[in-house]
């Protein structure tokens, strides 16, 4: 039944035009999902001179090279991202070299001229037999109909049994295989190819671009798809017919490094950090903006936040796994208390997760089967700005950033507020100061960083620990110049040192708070790190939360996931969870918050030896209970 072809291939409609083509692939049902491999011949081709890219010349030996080729691609490629590999120079070994997806062939040519000048040429002949693994690879895990491009400028001078035997197992797969041929390479060993003997169907096409170059500019694209993909609509049908080909209902995503950036992903490989949740792979989809990383020990659980996702997440170390709480809103930080709520930090306030216990989280629950109650006002009625971050001091109170989520700002929004039960300490930004991501307090809790990603610098105020209130704001440090992207949260460990993630540089720095020099470099396999927390049983893991909302999730994989490096060599400092001030004496009656504040923590400063200086904590002249202007203050 399984009828091979013989040294003739049937004969193939023709096709008067591309448009033509186009109609006949529409009635053929081949999905428009169809994915596209982009294979180019590097042996010793180096890039070739920069020219205008799009632009074509109109001289045919001027033409018929590997860069016109791939200039003339744009309607093969489509609109969906195409996935590129380098193969025959002496740095691929026999094998494919990934890079990252392009779209478009602007945008494949610019990738090409930044990498060919690193491969050189290689004395063994060239074969395509890695290429054909590696689209049977694709086709493995993904099933569809796929269309493969290989572009090559020298050739096969005489096809080896391997690539025979990979063109025949490639038969078995909805596979249409094209070999554009450049320059003045041998067509023999092509033609070779191409003849089809012996295999289920005739899945390879031959094209001259020496034809396609001969055709006046303005035409080559459509006469280029139609050469390169005349044999579909019946490759298609053959697969249907003959195979049972059916393509998938949903689709499942390819994984492979080969989305990412080749140097990335050389770089990936020798990370230690380990992969905890894999964004593509989670109920809710990859982190967009992640924020508000925060370690329990009590629960020995991680909390952390999606901003832009409204999604609250808390992953438990110990039964590996990630629930996801529905905020309804904006949400940048949450912490637990010490009885087992749960706080987060949305656009509405400081709220109450309702009905959960985060020392037996259910896991089967869904994220919307939670209610959010307010807990407290930080506007005073007013819409509060976007709550960026989060932290808790060394006396259980939580501090608060607001402002506006773009780094493009160029004047302060939003402030830092101070909650100890319903009563608020609000700090606005110094000028300069535009846009804070995360806080930490250092270790004798006198000093809080902030990270400002506006100019990528780590800001620090001075703290009065007794009063909770901050002064004498200034620039600590700038970031390094050795990582890219801007700082976006801190975290300490017990030495005092800073860790601080790099938006967009794909690592977490260590630095030294006194000079800003960097201590250490600690690679991410995910460009936007976004939050970082201390945890693990003795405070030796640091938890990476990475995002992906400004980035290609083609081209970053592994975009928006939760990572985890066991051991960076010193244990972070801890954070207590938050203390909500509950006044037990007056149950029958209300309590100025400002008054019962100062009575417990007077009491916890004498238990401790303290000399007791809160005769008036958490007020200043920002206080929004002091009776000032409101408006002013939230100004």
């Amino acid at each position: 039944e399984r009828a091979t072809m013989g040294n003739k291939p049937p004969k193939l409609p023709e096709y008067a035009s591309y448009e033509a083509l186009l109609k006949e692939l529409k009635a053929a049902n081949i999905p428009n999902d169809t994915q596209v491999i982009v294979a180019i011949d590097a042996k010793g081709e180096a890039a070739p001179n920069e020219r205008k890219a799009g632009s074509v010349p109109d001289k045919l030996e001027e033409s018929n090279t590997l860069d016109g080729a791939l200039e003339c691609c744009g309607r093969v490629l489509g609109t969906d991202p195409a996935f590129v590999y380098l193969f025959g120079s002496r740095e691929a070994e026999g094998k494919v070299v990934p890079t990252r997806p392009v779209r478009g062939p602007t945008e494949l040519l610019a990738r090409w001229h930044s990498i060919a000048a690193n491969h050189h040429a290689s004395e063994e002949p060239l074969s395509i037999k890695a290429v054909l693994e590696q689209a049977i690879k694709h086709n493995d895990q993904t099933r569809q109909f796929h269309l493969v491009l290989i572009f090559t400028s020298h050739g096969i001078e005489a096809p080896k049994e391997e690539e025979m035997a990979a063109l025949k197992l490639a038969a078995r797969y909805p596979l249409s295989i094209v070999i554009v041929k450049t320059g003045s390479s041998p067509d023999k060993g092509l033609e070779n190819l191409a003849l089809g003997k012996g295999r289920f169907f005739d899945n390879v096409t031959l094209v001259d671009f020496k034809d396609v170059a001969a055709k006046d500019t303005k035409t080559r694209e459509d006469y280029m798809a139609l050469q390169c993909m005349k044999k579909v609509p019946t490759q298609y049908a053959i697969l249907k017919k003959k195979q049972g080909y059916m393509p998938p209902a949903e689709v499942p995503v390819f994984e492979d490094p080969a989305w990412e950036d080749e140097r990335r992903y050389q770089e990936s490989l020798q990370t230690e950090a380990k992969l905890l949740v894999f964004g593509r792979n989670a109920k809710t989809g990859p982190v967009r903006l992640g924020r508000g990383a925060f370690w329990d020990p009590l629960t020995k659980q991680l909390y952390y936040t999606d901003i832009l996702g409204k999604l609250v997440h808390i992953y438990n170390e110990e039964g590996k796994t990630d629930t996801v709480i529905n905020a309804c809103g904006t949400v940048g930080f949450a912490v637990p208390d010490e009885n087992g709520k749960l706080y987060v930090g949305t656009n509405a306030g400081i709220e109450l997760v309702d009905g959960l216990d985060v020392t037996k989280v259910d896991t089967k629950k869904n994220s919307g089967d939670y209610w959010i109650s307010p807990y407290a006002d930080i506007e005073k009625g007013k819409k509060a700005k976007t709550i960026n971050c989060g932290t808790v001091d060394a006396k259980g109170r939580i501090w608060v950033t607001t402002g506006e989520t773009s780094v493009q700002l160029r004047e302060p929004t939003g402030g830092i507020f101070c909650c100890h039960g319903e009563q608020m300490v609000f700090t606005p930004l110094e000028a300069g100061l535009t846009h804070i991501g995360g806080i930490a307090f250092s270790i004798d809790g006198k000093t809080l960083y902030a990270a400002d990603l506006s100019l990528n610098s780590i800001w620090a105020y001075e703290h009065d620990v007794s009063t909770g209130v901050l002064s004498k704001p200034r620039v600590l440090f700038e970031a390094t110049t050795q990582v890219k992207g801007v700082v976006s949260d801190v975290c300490l460990d017990t030495e005092g040192k800073l860790w601080v993630p790099h938006l967009g540089g794909g690592a977490v720095v260590r630095y030294n708070p006194e000079d800003g020099k960097a201590i250490k470099i600690m690679r991410v396999p995910s460009l936007l790190c976004d939050s970082v927390a201390f945890g693990g049983e003795n405070l030796e893991k640091l938890y990476i939360v990475t995002g992906s909302e400004t980035v290609s999730m083609d081209r970053e994989y592994y975009a928006g996931s939760l990572f985890v490096i066991d051991s960076v060599g010193v244990r972070g400092a801890p954070i207590r969870p938050f203390k909500p001030k509950v006044n037990d004496n007056n149950a029958g009656g209300s309590q100025n918050p400002a008054e019962g504040g100062a009575a417990a923590d007077e009491a916890e400063g004498k238990e401790q030896g303290e000399e007791s200086t809160l005769s008036e904590p958490l007020e200043n002249k920002h206080s929004l209970d002091s009776g000032g202007d409101k408006d002013e203050i939230g100004s």
